[in-house]
């Protein structure tokens, strides 16, 4: 992905974090570059992040990061398939990006507007608590065997339910 091929504009600070990060060619428009291979824990960075740039266009462990981003209230830019799956709308949620010039505009956007930047990251974060956080998920497990169970063609007595699922 080249994002900035204008060298003489200087977007600030970059950290690119990642698997294997060190290997990338780290020249850019930014005034400092820093490379950080397979952190154990990317949570200190995403509190020190305007926004993450998620340039996938392929694989499945992606959407774990775009939680994770979400979760920690930064402001994702990301491809349709670094979201897939995950129920988000583009311009409400995250920042849809394709090609290296809308990566390039929306960098740019971001970096305009902080506040708008901060406004879409709280909606995402507050979806990601409502929709996809573990009470979320456990939320939705149990509506889901309740359901199954209710409507199992084994009706279960009272005392049977009590007994096995602990209520």
């Amino acid at each position: 992905l080249e994002i900035f091929s204008d060298r003489e504009e200087k977007i600030g600070n970059l950290s690119i974090i990642g698997r294997k990060a060190d290997t990338l060619d780290a020249a850019s428009a930014a005034s400092t570059v820093s490379t950080i291979s397979d952190p154990k824990d990317m949570l200190p960075y995403l509190e020190k992040a305007s926004f993450s740039v998620m340039p996938i266009d392929s694989g499945s462990g992606t959407r774990l990061k775009v939680i994770e981003a979400m979760a920690a209230g930064v402001v994702v830019i990301a491809t349709k398939k670094a979201v897939e799956g995950l129920g988000l709308t583009p311009d409400t949620h995250y920042v849809e990006a394709e090609t290296d010039a809308e990566f390039r505009e929306a960098i740019k956007r971001c970096l305009k507007d902080p506040s708008a930047s901060s406004s879409m990251a709280k909606v995402a974060r507050q979806f990601i608590i409502e929709n996809l956080s573990p009470a979320a998920f456990r939320r939705d497990v149990h509506r889901t065997i309740w359901k199954a169970l209710e409507q199992s063609r084994y009706q279960l007595q009272s005392s049977d339910t009590s007994t096995r699922w602990g209520n």
